[in-house]
């Protein structure tokens, strides 16, 4: 399962000098968003619109509208972090993330 508290940064932040953090072209993820992710995950990263919509709705006492719950979705399948599943309609599933297979010798002498 793709984890999801800390999206979009595979390094830490924290203790960064200011100077660097300056020239990054940080992002804050959306909070609705961050949460949609937390609900499929709860559903063992496969879950349906309706059922996100009605899990949202109990976690947070909010209803939301489905155009936003699905437009959000659909931003977080373009940043591939969700996926649609095949064949099935309104149906979203947590990407996991592939090992990527480097096709020659890497050289560890080399800093970067």
């Amino acid at each position: 399962m793709a984890e999801i508290k800390d999206l979009g940064y595979r390094e830490s932040l924290e203790g960064l000098p200011q100077e660097l953090l300056d020239s990054l072209t940080i992002t804050k993820i959306n909070p609705l968003d961050k949460e949609l992710l937390e609900i499929i995950k709860s559903f063992d990263g496969v879950a349906t619109l309706d059922e996100i919509a009605i899990r949202h709705y109990r976690k947070t006492n909010k209803i939301a509208k489905r155009s936003l719950i699905n437009n959000r979705l659909l931003a977080l399948v373009k940043k591939h972090y969700l996926s649609k599943k095949a064949g099935q309609k309104g149906v979203y599933e947590i990407v996991e993330k592939q090992q990527i297979e480097v096709p020659f010798p890497v050289d560890n002498d080399v800093p970067f």
